[in-house]
């Protein structure tokens, strides 16, 4: 062990030769997931990163065997918060228990929080409005496992249908609408397959 003295020494070393401790290499927010169709998209940000050098993303069923799923690049070195993304194109159908692994350049591990996912492939998909607020223009990933159509309206806080429009979807298909014209206030966006009714809320600015 150093003595408090020796330690001080060390210290002002390091900071004449620009080496700078801390004690959290990475500063990382919690995991998140957003479930589509057939897949869920893992999400999560880092605040601070020292050192790292990539993250890896497992997933479990039991919660004590991980495999791995993906591996991407970390920053590296950074300040600023840094948003990271990953997508599981084959989520098991039943629990799911995710894991995020950041790893430095030397080989230090930290690990995030687990996050449970219970999944179970739909035949239609629907996504949040986005941007919302709307200033412009509106827009909803839709995915589809087999081709179909949906009918797509837009209802006013009164419950006045403004616009309906009816698609063929299939695959993965992005709605866009213009509503730069349209007044301030808060909107309901209806998505009508022949087999269910998904309702999704947006506001205009």
């Amino acid at each position: 062990h150093l003595t408090p003295a020796a330690h001080t020494i060390l210290k002002n070393r390091a900071v004449n030769a620009n080496i700078f401790f801390s004690t959290v290499p990475v500063s990382m927010s919690q995991l998140h997931a957003q479930k589509k169709a057939h897949s869920v998209v893992l999400q999560w940000s880092t605040f601070t990163e020292l050192n790292s050098h990539h993250f890896e993303i497992q997933r479990s069923t039991d919660g004590k065997n991980f495999v791995s799923i993906a591996v991407i690049p970390a920053a590296g070195n950074s300040s600023l918060t840094k948003n990271y993304s990953v997508e599981d194109i084959h989520p098991n159908s039943g629990n799911n228990i995710y894991r995020v692994i950041e790893v430095d350049n030397n080989e230090q591990k930290e690990f995030s929080n687990r996050l449970h996912v219970a999944f179970t492939p739909v035949a239609f998909f629907a996504g949040e409005v986005y941007s919302n607020p709307v200033v412009n223009e509106l827009a909803v990933n839709l995915e589809a496992d087999k081709k179909q159509m949906a009918e797509i309206s837009i209802v006013s806080a009164e419950g006045k249908i403004l616009s309906t429009e009816r698609l063929l979807v299939y695959n993965n298909f992005t709605y866009k609408k213009d509503w730069s014209k349209m007044p301030a206030g808060r909107y309901t966006l209806r998505i009508k397959t022949a087999n269910e009714t998904l309702v999704r809320s947006f506001v205009k600015f």
